[in-house]
């Protein structure tokens, strides 16, 4: 079973920007077989579970479509208690670069690139983040002024946690 680690931006794309239920009807029946069938399962993090209803409020949308993929799709909400410890692994792995020594995936806690990633550690290897980030190119991790340029992708890739795109 591949677990999927949910980014804010992956979900919102999924219920309300790009791959809404009545125009790809079939992509939603396909991910309601895949969990029926036990071979994926969603997760949100309570850090991204809040980025994503203050995005809902305010855009003003319609909470009950995110609603409804929660409860239709079986989402999971994983306390941060159970991955804290890789929480804390991958903040100490990131002061060891320049350029995340004053960014907040290491200065702030319940910080959602930060969460998803180490939560993503803790299921192990069928463990999957999905995010509609891409790969930062230019990103030196040894420069202090690319703390702008880590995204989700490089933060997979640095504790090794496989990282896939919506797109």
């Amino acid at each position: 079973m591949k677990m999927l680690s949910l980014d804010a931006n992956a979900v919102l794309d999924l219920c309300y920007r790009f791959y809404g239920n009545e125009v790809f009807e079939a992509l939603w029946e396909n991910l309601l077989s895949c969990i029926s069938a036990s071979q994926i399962r969603f997760y949100i993090t309570s850090s991204i579970y809040q980025e994503i209803l203050s995005y809902i409020e305010l855009h003003e949308l319609d909470v009950s479509i995110f609603e409804v993929f929660i409860k239709e799709y079986k989402v999971i909400f994983p306390e941060s208690d159970e991955f804290g410890s890789k929480t804390l692994e991958l903040k100490e792995t990131l002061l060891g670069f320049s350029a995340a020594r004053k960014s907040p995936h290491v200065t702030r806690d319940n910080y959602g690139d930060s969460d998803i990633v180490s939560f993503a550690k803790f299921l192990g290897n069928d463990a999957v983040v999905l995010t509609s980030e891409t790969r930062s190119k230019i990103l030196n991790w040894e420069n202090p002024d690319h703390q702008r340029h880590i995204k989700v992708p490089n933060l997979c890739e640095l504790f090794n946690v496989e990282c896939m795109n919506w797109f």
